[in-house]
């Protein structure tokens, strides 16, 4: 008989028996649960009046748990106490604990001389990693002091002899050091010994901390470092040696990106530093103080392949790469260095190489992810910029800052070092905590890889505030938001003259003439409309300068292109049949939407987190209201204005219209009623006012579309006059 709801116990005290029952009529069921720690399972036995205490527990091996299927309620009793027999159900407990999987005798794979294990291992990075333990290591170089025995032959009464004899030795080894003022040598045996399988560097790694320094690490005398006080110190050195001139909250970015570089490791994504700038305004300056003072910093990339991949997977070292624009791209290091710098933002990424020579040749898969700073005077690899946060610099007009130059002999670099692996050792586990409690605001709406960027360099902001005083603190955090906002914003701008941007602009405002088509209740975010995708494509291509008249313009290739793109950035619904051999497109303002937030297309008078708020809330008011105002972003920023023109494009024209369509031969600026710009480029074809069409056609601004003809809008052609021909002239 059980019961399974026993009376309130007398007594609640660790391996008591439950004083719930004096009779032997009931016998309640007994909870338990099961630890394990290095191959012994512990079971403990609860009562049902107790939530918490076990009153009873034992052991079991992991060699012992075939034998313990064959256990009866005798042999378990036999464990137990008589009070915990005598109320508990003993039997029932034993069933539950054989069934259980943990308890379960383990299958022994094996093969050959090997058997398989069902431990989980890591594989550690001796340069810098977490153990499982949650000790954080680093790996440097330094001498050491080494007991060796060798064989000394010598002559005893006239008889040789060979004898043992002990001596030392010093030389210098790897090391490896733990934030629990642990240390060891770094080779296999001992990390084995820790139950560790770890990748062991090939050769030494330079030793950046001070010997003085580890060693008062060690022995407990290290000073506590003050998170606050040394990003205020590494921000001034920057202040001092660069002039980030109108760039918004630089020092301080760049001081978080020196701390972040020793733990960047607790983070999934990195972003690097791209310093741009003409020659002098402080690139290469920039470069040398992060080579100095980031972990494991190298400048330059001089090495042969296979010892850079090495390097960057053995030392995780912050790259510093100069002079970017002067690389011999031929130049076989250099071509290796494009997919580690595609790769290494990411810790997922690999690099693929292929090592060895003839039957010895293999795949070894490469870890590239690590920070990484790029110093050039022209953005050369714009496959990095989203990547990347980039840094504009311009030659300072400061003579203090100009002049003055970095000397890696200076002590300060050193003492600062010093400082950062301390704090990496006394804070690392904290901020790892910090980041994955989700403390950090996503306040800037941040989506995709720049929210990934952002994260890292936000997490050390905020956690280094919370040492700050409460006004220095709100100022740090405000640097790194006004950083990422304003290369946000400038990206923003660059984007706006981009493909993505010409695309969407041309289907917005293609979308918007179809919804006018249609009775006003019709009229709605979700609504489906179906555009000619040839017209889209053709506008499209006017837009980035491509003349679409011109017989070179191969018009089915890129309306092929632009069906792809357009399906990639989420603006076709679906692709249906059209007129003549070209498809049409299915869209609603919807997905237009989703596109602008997702390419952070900025419009006038329209926030993008507003944006993004009316989109998930489809408020009719507010979606009025944002109707409106793309109506008038698609007029203003359109290949032909949206108000009804007349005029053919002829050098004469024929209607006396007030307006005609002229070729845009460069690109300038236009404003009416000096508050509306028009901003037109070469080789669009443009509705523009007869009277001050002169002026700009002698600017060589514009000239007539047709010379000869007259420009058809709906077949986006020049149409030949009779005796004459639609060739410019």
């Amino acid at each position: 008989m059980t019961a399974s709801d026993p009376p309130n116990p007398n007594t609640n005290k660790y391996n008591t028996s439950s004083n719930i029952n004096p009779s032997d009529s009931i016998k309640h069921k007994a909870r338990y649960s099961i630890s394990q720690d290095n191959g012994i399972y512990r079971v403990f036995i609860y009562g049902n009046d107790r939530e918490h205490e076990p009153i009873e527990f034992f052991s079991i091996s992991s060699g012992d748990l075939e034998v313990f299927q064959t256990w009866t309620s005798e042999t378990l009793t036999r464990l137990l106490k008589e009070d915990t027999c005598k109320h508990y159900d003993i039997n029932g407990l034993l069933i539950q604990l054989k069934n259980d999987p943990i308890l379960k005798p383990k299958k022994e794979l094996a093969g050959g001389n090997i058997k398989l294990l069902d431990d989980e291992y890591t594989i550690i990075n001796p340069a810098l990693d977490i153990l499982p333990d949650q000790s954080l290591i680093i790996t440097e170089s330094q001498f050491v002091e080494r007991l060796k025995t060798r064989i000394v032959k010598k002559v005893v009464n006239g008889k040789k002899i060979e004898e043992s004899e002990v001596y030392t030795i010093k030389e210098p080894v790897n090391i490896t050091y733990t934030s629990r003022g642990e240390f060891f040598e770094t080779v296999t045996p001992e990390f084995e010994k820790r139950n560790l399988y770890a990748k062991i560097p090939s050769d030494l790694i330079p030793g950046r901390w001070s010997i003085k320094s580890r060693m008062d690490f060690l022995n407990g005398k290290a000073p506590k470092i003050d998170p606050y006080i040394l990003f205020s110190e590494i921000k001034s050195v920057f202040n001092d040696y660069i002039d980030f001139s109108d760039v918004k909250g630089a020092p301080s970015l760049n001081a978080s990106y020196t701390i972040l570089s020793y733990i960047y490791f607790i983070f999934d994504t990195i972003p690097y530093l791209k310093f741009e700038g003409e020659p002098g305004s402080g690139k290469s300056k920039a470069g040398q103080i992060h080579s100095l003072l980031d972990f494991n910093g190298v400048l330059n990339i001089s090495a042969t392949p296979a010892s850079l991949f090495r390097t960057i997977e053995e030392e995780r070292p912050t790259l510093v790469i100069d002079e970017l624009e002067n690389a011999d791209w031929n130049n076989e290091a250099f071509q290796a260095l494009l997919p580690i710098l595609n790769a290494g933002y990411n810790r997922l990424a690999k690099v693929t190489r292929i090592e060895g020579d003839g039957a010895s040749r293999k795949r070894v898969k490469f870890s590239a992810y690590g920070p990484k700073i790029i110093c050039a005077i022209n953005p050369v690899l714009t496959s990095l910029a989203s990547r990347s946060y980039i840094i504009h610099l311009i030659k300072s007009l400061d003579p203090l800052k100009a002049n003055l130059e970095v000397k890696e002999t200076d002590p300060k670099w050193q003492a600062m070092r010093d400082k950062l692996y301390l704090f990496a050792m006394q804070n690392y586990s904290n901020i790892s905590e910090f980041a994955k409690n989700g403390q950090i605001a996503n306040t800037l709406n941040l989506t995709g890889r720049e929210w990934q960027k952002a994260m890292p360099l936000l997490t050390i902001a905020n956690y280094i505030a919370r040492f700050a005083p409460e006004k220095e603190g709100k100022e740090l955090i405000s640097d790194i938001i006004d950083f990422i906002t304003q290369t946000t914003e400038e990206k923003s701008a660059e984007t706006a003259n981009s493909w993505e941007a010409d695309i969407i602009y041309v289907v917005l405002r293609k979308t918007f003439e179809e919804l006018e088509k249609l009775n006003a209740n019709k009229r709605t975010i979700n609504t489906i409309v179906t555009i000619p995708q040839l017209n889209v494509t053709l506008e499209v291509a006017e837009r980035q300068g491509f003349d679409t008249i011109s017989p070179k313009f191969n018009k089915i290739s890129y309306n092929r292109k632009m069906a792809f793109k357009m399906r990639n950035m989420g603006l076709t619904i679906k692709t249906v049949t059209g007129t003549g051999n070209y498809a049409s497109i299915e869209t609603n303002l919807k997905h237009i939407l989703d596109a602008i937030v997702r390419y952070n297309i900025q419009i006038p008078d329209i926030n993008t987190n507003e944006l993004t708020n009316i989109i998930n809330l489809t408020n009719l008011t507010n979606l009025t209201n944002l109707t409106e105002k793309l109506k008038k972003w698609v007029s203003l920023v359109s290949l032909v204005s949206l108000v009804s023109l007349e005029g053919d494009g002829s050098n004469q024209n024929k209607k006396n219209s007030n307006w005609d369509y002229f070729k845009v031969v460069d690109d300038f600026d236009f404003y009416l009623n000096s508050n509306k710009k028009y901003t037109f480029k070469k080789g669009q074809i443009i509705k523009f006012s007869v009277i001050k069409a002169g002026e700009y056609i002698s600017k060589g601004l514009i000239k007539p579309a047709c010379p000869n003809g007259h420009w058809d809008p709906n077949s986006r052609e020049c149409i030949s006059d009779e005796g004459g021909n639609n060739n410019e002239q």
